[in-house]
């Protein structure tokens, strides 16, 4: 029995199978049983195995051993039967994803940035703003004016550039731009979903990667000039450090803030250890976004990117930002993480929110 690839979700679906044939375009497929077997004799019916899909020999892919083949070919192939060609290819690099799960991750990823810019304005205390935004989020994923609602967010947004100019929070930024492809892609159409997805991946390896590339040519991070200068002048720097290396954060906090105080060295029992971190912080941020588009590791190499992230969150505590960044992270996986950590991503803004009403210190959290 042939069977077109494309009528196969609904049965496949029935049967649990792990990936639908319409990831491997151009594939037939026919159902096939094993043959019976009998029974030892003692008088039980024949056991039947279970319904299983296999391939024939009509276009097969070109890989189709690879794991990744068995749970979705992703963007890349799709595009690229489609005539998109190296765009798609590029697009497609970082990340992969399991058939069915992009939807989920767009709808996630669309949710999360206004989630954050709406905590991060309530958490400041600033209620009303906080409120239109959460109704835009609202309005983002579940009503008929979707691209318009995720329109006027990016417009909330520009404003907020616009006035806080030119002291601007870094995510800042980034939440313009995930606003700004929020409404330019189309929410309910299955490719733009997918661009919208692979775009927010793009901008998760260029901010890391280029965050790594500047530490690298300023150069302050060698011998740990610039984490001395911020463990002396910094209280959320003096706070972490001070654990276990007491002694050189008082010698760092006994010089003035002022032109020829110094040096800023790392030194003491605890140097060496403090300048191997220095330097771990650039090398991780300009490797992991390799790792994410490596083949071979993309697939996994959001989990060290979390690591790398919740360490850089201990200290910095830059909590809207890490929020922004582990949600966009878990995009990376194959199966929809970021849909199924939303509720526990909501959660956690909810408790900041109350933290900032209850006069926990907003400057701690910028």
């Amino acid at each position: 029995m042939q069977i077109p690839h494309g009528c196969l979700a609904p049965i496949l679906t029935g049967i649990r199978a792990p990936w639908t044939p319409n990831s491997l375009p151009g594939t037939c497929w026919r159902a096939s049983r094993p043959p019976r077997t009998s029974s030892s004799g003692r008088g039980r019916e024949p056991r039947r195995h279970p319904l299983r899909w296999v391939a024939t020999g009509c276009d097969p892919p070109a890989s189709a051993g690879d794991n990744e083949n068995k749970l979705g070919r992703g963007m890349s192939d799709r595009m690229t039967a489609s005539g998109a060609g190296l765009a798609g290819r590029f697009l497609a690099m970082p990340g992969y994803d399991v058939p069915g799960s992009i939807a989920l991750k767009s709808t996630a990823l669309r949710l999360l940035v206004p989630l954050s810019l709406a905590g991060e304005l309530l958490f400041e205390q600033k209620i009303a703003p906080g409120l239109f935004v959460l109704l835009l989020a609202w309005a983002s994923v579940s009503t008929r004016w979707k691209r318009a609602a995720s329109a006027l967010l990016w417009g909330v947004q520009l404003a907020i550039v616009a006035v806080q100019f030119p002291v601007v929070a870094n995510h800042s930024y980034l939440q313009l731009l995930l606003l700004g492809l929020s409404a330019a892609l189309d929410p309910d159409d299955e490719r733009e979903q997918e661009l919208f997805v692979q775009s927010a991946r793009w901008l998760v390896v260029g901010v890391l990667f280029w965050s790594g590339a500047k530490k690298l040519y300023y150069g302050t991070y060698f011998h740990g000039e610039y984490l001395a200068y911020q463990v002396a002048r910094d209280a959320r720097f003096s706070d972490f450090f001070g654990l276990f290396a007491p002694a050189e954060v008082a010698r760092l906090q006994s010089y003035a803030a002022a032109a020829g105080t110094g040096p800023y060295r790392l030194g003491g029992t605890s140097g060496p250890l403090l300048i191997a971190l220095s330097n771990g912080i650039w090398i991780a941020e300009m490797t992991v976004p390799l790792l994410l588009l490596w083949r071979r590791t993309r697939r996994f190499a959001w989990i060290p990117g979390l690591g790398l992230l919740l360490g850089i969150e201990l200290v910095a505590r830059e909590a809207f930002f890490g929020i922004l960044f582990s949600g966009a992270l878990l995009s990376f996986a194959g199966p929809p993480l970021i849909w199924r950590a939303l509720p526990w991503i909501s959660a956690l803004i909810a408790v900041l929110v109350a933290l900032g009403f209850a006069g926990y210190a907003p400057e701690a959290m910028s």
